[in-house]
């Protein structure tokens, strides 16, 4: 037997891809699989990938230069934020800082300026001061700072967020109340303006509280004929002609 023969006797991890594939991994002595397949090795499986990506993180963890005993600064007003900003530009100026380390505090520090602006949670503005200066004393790495930075940031776009809505609340209860204060004062001058009196074309049709209205008939006046407008000399020549008639007889 030569040694192409073998190795491909050689033997190999029990496991399957999902593609088909079988694993080439040495199987542990005895077993037939390699570690990362045996199926009762998962909790070491578990700790031994979480440790390798804790080693990775720290090898690219990149290195920063700050100056020693830098002293912490209040950070609680905005001419707090300048002087920081004043310090840093110098040390880096000076050689004692590099690059990654005065873009974080940069970062930081704008955050730290909407928080004091809003003023609306002022834990806020304290975990971003203390973040500051405990990565300026080289208390918090780069990564952390970054994060914690990221958070803050999302605080106060949320902490905005509420405060427009409350105050969206606000006016809009407001409107509906002055809405309804307005219907209110429509319907009672409404009620209390005076009736006027009913009116009428036709003078049968009128009625008052439900009483019909007692009307009197016009009589038509009839032309006066011409002895009409004489009645008494009508009568005498009546009288006359009567006599005269009697006498003759």
């Amino acid at each position: 037997m030569n040694n192409v023969e073998a190795s491909n006797k050689k033997p190999r991890c029990q496991h399957i891809s999902k593609i088909g594939a079988r694993c080439q991994a040495d199987p542990q002595t005895g077993k037939d699989y390699c570690f990362f397949h045996d199926p009762e090795q998962k909790s070491k499986q578990a700790a031994a990938r979480k440790q390798g990506g804790e080693v990775r993180s720290r090898n690219t963890e990149p290195k920063i230069t700050l100056p020693p005993n830098l002293a912490a600064i209040p950070l609680q007003k905005p001419s707090d934020v300048y002087e920081l900003l004043s310090q840093t530009v110098n040390n880096f100026r000076r050689g004692e800082m590099d690059l990654p380390a005065i873009k974080t505090i940069t970062y930081l520090a704008a955050i730290l300026l909407r928080a004091l602006k809003t003023n609306i949670q002022p834990d806020v503005a304290e975990l971003l001061a203390d973040t500051i200066n405990q990565f300026r004393c080289g208390q918090l790495e780069l990564r952390a700072a970054k994060a914690i930075g990221n958070i803050a940031s999302l605080m106060l776009n949320v902490l905005k967020l509420d405060a427009m809505q409350k105050r969206e609340t606000a006016e809009a209860e407001a409107t509906r109340a002055a809405e309804a204060i307005g219907r209110a004062q429509s319907t009672s001058s409404i009620t209390s303006a005076p009736t006027e009196a009913p009116r009428y074309d036709n003078m049968d049709d009128t009625r008052a509280d439900n009483t019909r209205a007692v009307t009197t008939p016009t009589v038509p006046v009839k032309p006066l004929e011409d002895h009409d407008l004489y009645p008494t000399a009508v009568t005498i020549a009546t009288v006359n002609t009567a006599t005269h008639q009697a006498r003759h007889a």
